[in-house]
């Protein structure tokens, strides 16, 4: 995996305790409300199926959060990183509750690879645990 934001951000394993069911990964923001901050796999560590459908689900909780958290499955062109498709799902504010993400695409042409990240955009705290893509 890799970390990238365009604002202020701390990445880290939350400490044991904070996580739904292990460790999390946690993002924390003191970035404006366009900031991204995004946690995400590394470039064509993932390869695709042509006409296969990919759905990737995490469990996220935030405090603070004045925009959004948001699970994205994003398909790019191997070689060139350019984009070819994807979805996304968000949440606002979860007040600590943790709260189920799930979001379903097919996959772009073939020669492709997916990437699977954990987004927070704008300031607060994110908390993502058990994400799975299939």
């Amino acid at each position: 995996y890799f970390t990238h934001t365009n604002g202020t951000s701390s990445f880290s394993w939350a400490p044991s305790g904070e996580g739904r069911t292990g460790r999390a990964v946690k993002i924390v923001s003191s970035g404006s409300s366009s900031s991204l901050s995004r946690w995400l796999t590394k470039n064509s560590s993932i390869t695709t199926d042509p006409g296969k459908t990919y759905t990737g689900q995490v469990y996220v909780k935030t405090t603070g959060v004045t925009n959004s958290a948001t699970l994205t499955v994003l398909f790019l062109e191997n070689g060139t990183n350019l984009y070819k498709g994807g979805s996304s799902v968000s949440t606002t504010n979860t007040n600590g509750v943790w709260k189920s993400l799930s979001v379903t695409s097919p996959s772009a042409p073939a020669n492709t690879y997916v990437r699977f990240e954990m987004r927070l955009t704008g300031p607060g705290t994110a908390w993502f645990d058990d994400a799975v893509l299939q």
